[in-house]
């Protein structure tokens, strides 16, 4: 997208009066007359899609809606960083176009806004968010109250020509565990791996780039240790049947240096890393062990299909079955399962 493009998106196309139905509301933040605002942050801008940066003036002031729960937890807002997050979905989608999630209806005004799009189905899961938002947006847009896992399970046919997902709102990886893997596990089992690429996910590059960084160091610890996180316990018992990183290459998190680790390895006859010294200090120790991995050629592609190859064989080959052994065995973090949500934000502060 050229930077004119981006800035189509950043006046949002939804007007809501404040309110409140049930434990959610919508609340308006005013913009003064003057202010300017910014297309990205430092977080977004690091982790997230590569979107320009630029200022945007409001001469005249402006508003922004956030949609509450509870009285004060913000499960999103229209200020021009969610917007532009949103743009590059808006901007490519045509045709029929399924979303999952109604939140403040923006993605879905904008859809109904474009010619080239044909019709576009929301699935929500709260009737109060419904309630709260439908009376005031195009009334072409389609709702279906259901829970987003259940209707791709339960829908005969795939009908959308792209979808666009975001049922969640913070943005850490483990997020990308707990809603993004599933949703991409269920529709590229269902309809196949080209219907998995038409699938977008609010945030998934922000996620996705924090987890890449974790996964040079995951490779070299034990499955086991790995048990509260399903992204990296799934994709560390995948490599660990393909001997992508053999076993005398896991190391001890109780070692403090090279030379424990050098020692250790020794004792149990397997070989040390490839220019691993005695004398480095865990700093060096660690990022060396980090770019080895990084320049580990299986390692790399072995990650690449576990991010992206859901609906595909290889993909089942080497991470199906234990997908499936972590639904069973903790169903509620591969299901974002609002009962344990504060129990999993804790988790990871």
């Amino acid at each position: 997208m050229k930077l004119a493009s981006y800035k189509k998106y950043v006046t949002t196309p939804i007007s809501i009066p404040e309110g409140r139905v049930g434990q959610y509301s919508i609340k308006h933040t005013p913009i003064k007359p003057g202010a300017q605002l910014e297309s990205t942050n430092m977080r977004f801008a690091y982790y997230g899609e590569p979107i320009p940066y630029f200022k945007i003036d409001y001469p005249d002031g402006g508003m922004i809606h956030s949609l509450l729960k509870d009285r004060g937890s913000v499960l999103m807002t229209d200020n021009p960083i969610e917007l532009l997050g949103q743009a590059p979905f808006i901007h490519k989608a045509k045709g029929d176009v399924l979303i999952g999630g109604l939140g403040l209806g923006v993605v879905a005004e904008f859809l109904a806004n474009k010619k080239t799009v044909k019709n576009i189905t929301v699935v929500e899961r709260s009737d109060e968010i419904i309630k709260l938002v439908q009376p005031h947006i195009n009334p072409r847009i389609n709702i279906v109250h259901a829970d987003l896992f259940d209707y791709l399970e339960k829908v005969e046919r795939l009908s959308w020509s792209s979808a666009w997902f975001d049922i969640w709102s913070p943005t850490s990886e483990w997020v990308w565990s707990r809603y993004i893997l599933p949703l991409r596990v269920i529709v590229g089992r269902r309809f196949g791996y080209q219907a998995q690429l038409k699938v977008s996910c609010w945030a998934e590059s922000l996620m996705l780039n924090q987890l890449l960084e974790s996964y040079e160091r995951m490779a070299d610890i034990p499955a086991e240790r790995l048990k509260n996180e399903p992204a990296y316990w799934i994709w560390r018992k995948g490599i660990e049947r393909f001997k992508t990183v053999p076993e005398d290459r896991l190391t001890n998190l109780s070692l403090k240096s090279s030379s424990d680790i050098v020692k250790k390895l020794e004792a149990s006859g397997g070989e040390p890393y490839e220019g691993l010294k005695e004398d480095m200090s865990p700093l060096d120790m660690l990022m060396h062990i980090k770019q080895s991995n990084k320049d580990n050629r299986d390692l790399q592609g072995a990650t690449r299909v576990f991010f992206s190859g859901m609906g595909l064989d290889i993909w089942e080959q080497m991470f199906g079955k234990y997908y499936d052994e972590y639904v069973q065995m903790r169903p509620h973090k591969v299901r974002g399962d609002e009962e344990h949500e504060l129990e999993d934000v804790e988790e990871h502060v």
